[in-house]
């Protein structure tokens, strides 16, 4: 990630340690709490915004996150500002129809820097240019404000390794997305993993991976072709065995909506036994967050991401890591729903949202 890489050199000269900058990373999580609370406030009023920023904040998985240093913390922040401001329109906008332009080129400015740390948030940017066409609002301010952190990212990468691509997406592709894969943290070939016990130094896996395709196309390999070679057998799976596949997929969405936490980072796994407390679970969230769709409060922006931070755990596979960006969804669209139950009364659909969170507690 090269928005970490440089978050981190950056935070390290000027004086912060790993504490700090895990401080800085639950600095960055309340902010999205509080990004949260503007955003449900503007689709469902004060109440809306108080529960959206429970919702994030009583997330314990959130929490964890935000204490390791990897970069969904940054990707979730910057995704929420970019959100936040991609929302404002000439009747929410306090600076008049003029600032417009203004606001909606630091929403995409805000994410480009969102995918300089993952670059899931491109699918995401790609369906709100879409939006900003059909709501015939000019979507050049906030492509410009997109392709600019994106190109010097790619540029520098370039001048410094004679690669724009840092990241290995082909090879992440093929660990969710294989005739062994389970749909939780990704499975590598026995022989990558083989390979990789017998290279020093760091980044041995990505390395043990381009060893493998160098050795079956016969000669040396760039990431890139290493990641097409990945990639096609990947494909080959999905074209050969397309009832495996199917399933597989399926298998994901099941995971992608359970109250299980599935950390593929050790240190992760340690902290989340070490806290304790009372936690929202994640099957709470999400049928909460289905009523919260069904009302006509919801915005399509918001569905928009919603379904852009789900189809990446979906593509490869579901870690607590890699649902995170979808805190932000269904926290948005919880508050919402859980609006909607208050003002209604509606004490049915509450028995159902609850019966569903037991049902998805089970479906681990």
């Amino acid at each position: 990630s090269p928005g970490l890489r440089w978050s981190i050199a950056l935070l390290r000269s000027s004086g912060f340690g790993v504490d700090g900058i895990r401080t800085l990373q639950i600095v960055l999580l309340s902010g999205v709490a509080a990004i949260a609370g503007a955003i449900a406030n503007r689709l469902s009023g004060m109440t809306a915004a108080v529960v959206a920023a429970i919702l994030v904040l009583g997330s314990k998985a959130a929490l964890v996150n935000a204490t390791d240093l990897e970069p969904e913390i940054f990707l979730l922040f910057f995704s929420a500002v970019g959100l936040l401001l991609a929302m404002e329109d000439r009747q929410s906008c306090l600076s008049g129809q003029a600032g417009l332009p203004v606001l909606h080129t630091a929403a995409g400015l805000s994410f480009g820097l969102a995918t300089a740390y993952r670059p899931v948030a491109l699918l995401a940017a790609a369906a709100l240019f879409v939006w900003f066409m059909v709501r015939r609002v000019k979507p050049i301010f906030f492509a410009i404000g997109f392709i600019v952190p994106v190109l010097a990212v790619l540029l520098v990468n370039r001048a410094m390794t004679g690669s724009m691509l840092l990241m290995d997406p082909g090879t992440v592709f093929y660990e969710g997305m294989n005739a062994n894969a389970t749909g939780y943290a990704g499975v590598a070939p026995r022989i990558v993993k083989d390979i990789e016990q017998t290279i020093p130094g760091s980044d041995t896996m990505h390395v043990a991976y381009r060893v493998v395709a160098s050795r079956a196309m016969r000669r040396p390999v760039t990431r890139e072709e290493a990641n097409r070679y990945w990639s096609q057998k990947s494909l080959a799976f999905v074209t050969t065995y397309p009832i495996r596949a199917i399933t597989l997929v399926l298998r994901k969405i099941r995971l992608l909506v359970s109250a299980h936490d599935a950390y593929d980072v050790p240190s992760m796994v340690l902290k989340d036994r070490s806290i304790g407390g009372l936690w929202i679970s994640w099957a709470l969230l999400v049928p909460l967050a289905l009523y919260g769709i069904a009302d006509r409060r919801s915005q399509i922006a918001v569905l928009l991401y919603s379904l852009c931070a789900a189809a990446s755990p979906i593509v490869f596979f579901v870690t607590t890591r890699h649902r995170l960006p979808l805190l932000l969804g269904l926290a948005l669209l919880g508050s919402i729903g859980g609006v909607a139950l208050i003002e209604r009364r509606a004490y049915v659909a509450g028995g159902l949202i609850v019966l569903a969170a037991v049902v998805l507690s089970i479906l681990c």
